[in-house]
C-alpha cells in the first residue's frame, strides 16, 4: 500500500505536502500499516487518491492500522475513493487524534465515507473537524471521542452564502442577482439566510461579504 508514501515502521513526520493522484491497494495517498510505530501529518492536502483492494480495509486518503500515536493536524482530506472502507481516511491506531481537519467530498464503497474507525477497546480522539459531504456515511465505527467543536453531517455547511453567484466573489452581480429574485422564493441562491424570501437583509448580508470569498 501507500500510492505516494509508504511509512514501513519507525516514526514519521509529514508535514504542509500535497498528496494527490495515487492509487494503491490500501492507502492510496499515506500507508501506515505497522504495529509500534507512529505518524504525525500536518498542514497536508490529501486529495484524488484511491485504495483500489476491496475487502475489510480501505483508506483512500490515509490508512493508519495499529500504530501507537497518529496525529492528523490541519489537513484537507477530500475528493479520496476507496474500494471498501474509509474513503478519507481508514484509523485502525491505538491512540492519536485529527485535530482542525476539513474531510469532505470522499467515498467508500462500504461505510465510512469520510472516516472508518476500527480499533475494539481504544480511542483516539476528535476536535475542530469538520467531516462532511461523504459519501456513503460521514463516520463509521464508535471507537473515538468527540473533543468538541466538530460537524458531522451529510451535507456540508455552505461557507459563503453571499456568494449568490459561486463565482468566489461577493459583488455587484450577486447584488443583482439578489433584486432579480426579490421577494418569496423558496430555495433560491439569494436567500442568503434561508428564510424564503429575499429582502433588505439579504441584501446587507451581500454588502457585509463583500469580495473575495
Amino acid at each position: 500500500g501507500g500510492g505516494g508514501i509508504c511509512c514501513d515502521g519507525g516514526r514519521a513526520t509529514i508535514t504542509d505536502c500535497i498528496i494527490t493522484g495515487n492509487i494503491a491497494a490500501n492507502g492510496g495517498g499515506i500507508h501506515d500499516p505497522y504495529l509500534g510505530g507512529s505518524i504525525a501529518i500536518t498542514g497536508c492536502t490529501i486529495s484524488n487518491n484511491t485504495a483500489a483492494t476491496g475487502g475489510n480495509m480501505g483508506g483512500g486518503g490515509i490508512f493508519c492500522y495499529g500504530g501507537d500515536g497518529t496525529l492528523i493536524t490541519d489537513c484537507t482530506v477530500t475528493g479520496n475513493t476507496s474500494a471498501a472502507g474509509g474513503g478519507g481516511i481508514w484509523e485502525g491506531s491505538l491512540s492519536g487524534g485529527i485535530d482542525h481537519c476539513t474531510i469532505t467530498g470522499n467515498t467508500a464503497a462500504s461505510a465510512g465515507g469520510g472516516l472508518y474507525r476500527f480499533h475494539v477497546g481504544f480511542n483516539i480522539t476528535i476536535s475542530n473537524t469538520s467531516i462532511c459531504g461523504n459519501e456513503s456515511d460521514q463516520i463509521a465505527g464508535s471507537y473515538y471521542l468527540d473533543e468538541g467543536g466538530n460537524t458531522f453531517a451529510d451535507e456540508c455547511a455552505d461557507a459563503c452564502p453571499s456568494d449568490v453567484t459561486g463565482d468566489g466573489v461577493v459583488d455587484s452581480y450577486d447584488i443583482l442577482e439578489a433584486i432579480d429574485a426579490w421577494g418569496p422564493c423558496s430555495g433560491c441562491e439569494a436567500d442568503t439566510n434561508g428564510d424564503e424570501v429575499v429582502d433588505v437583509v439579504d441584501l446587507l448580508a451581500i454588502l457585509t461579504a463583500w469580495g473575495s470569498c
